[in-house]
């Protein structure tokens, strides 16, 4: 990182011929001073305090022209004082709030990818971060989009650098419709020539994703109801669903208690 502060603009003397010295003097030139310290060779990149030459600078601004070339140059020298960075990768939490319209629904929640970021910074800065945070999002789901890119927050924008600037997201979203199916209940085996429920069966109201609907029948639902094991007679039965595919949600028993005769061998 450099620490610097570089000068806005030099003071130059120059030699040269031809239109490109008229229009230093007439103001029609303007020439951008890049200074990469990725790409100067020699010490300069290793942390310390390092004076470019804004001669040398200038000399390899214009080398392809050949008309023009740096006399004197105010300042004749550009302080920089680099500091050591690090990398550290962390991962990046999403701060992505979903409102679901139905009959719609989520499956996974929200997924992020690239889930982590790279960090470049100073040690005593990046020892304090975890991880980074996207920035905020309120998303309405239903039919349409669902991904997008997002932003990512930098706690120390003026000591770290991300690798990416953002990161995308995407939800699945699932559309789902109702169904319904009467099913037979189910009596422990001991319990079978004893017990008879009034009613035998009962009905149960789901929502299931339309990509499963045709897939599932009432063969893949299981419900039960069984004496107490303290062998106690209570006034009804609980109907406890045992069994049911992969997917469903909304799930309601009617009616959620049933009742019973205990049936005797003559």
């Amino acid at each position: 990182k450099v620490n610097q502060e570089i000068p806005t603009s030099l003071d130059i003397s120059v030699s040269g011929s031809g239109f490109d010295l008229i229009s230093l003097h007439t103001g029609l030139r303007k020439d951008t001073l890049v200074i990469d310290i990725g790409k100067i060779s020699g010490n300069v990149k290793m942390a310390g305090r390092h004076a470019l030459s804004t001669i040398d600078l200038l000399s390899r601004l214009w080398r392809r022209e050949g008309k023009l070339s740096p006399v004197i140059v105010d300042p004749d020298s550009i302080i920089v004082d680099l500091s050591p960075r690090t990398s550290k990768l962390v991962p990046v939490v999403h701060k992505i709030s979903t409102i679901v319209e139905r009959p719609y629904g989520i499956r996974g929640g929200v997924t992020i990818h690239p889930d982590h970021v790279l960090l470049l910074g100073p040690d005593n800065v990046l020892e304090q971060i975890t991880e980074i945070e996207t920035s905020e999002k309120e998303m309405h789901l239903g039919a349409g989009e669902n991904f997008g890119g997002i932003r990512l927050k930098n706690p120390y924008p003026g000591e770290i650098t991300l690798g990416l600037p953002f990161t995308y997201y995407y939800v699945n979203v699932i559309e789902y419709t109702e169904a319904s199916y009467s099913i037979p209940v189910s009596v422990p085996v001991d319990q079978r020539r004893m017990l008879e429920l009034i009613p035998g069966e009962v009905n149960i109201r789901f929502a299931v994703p339309l990509t499963l609907y045709d897939r599932i029948g009432p063969e893949d639902f299981l419900v039960k109801a069984e004496l107490p094991g303290d062998n106690s007679f209570p006034n009804s039965l609980e109907i406890n669903v045992m069994s049911v595919p992969a997917g469903i949600r909304d799930l309601r028993v009617e009616p959620e208690l049933v009742d019973y005769l205990i049936k005797t061998e003559h």
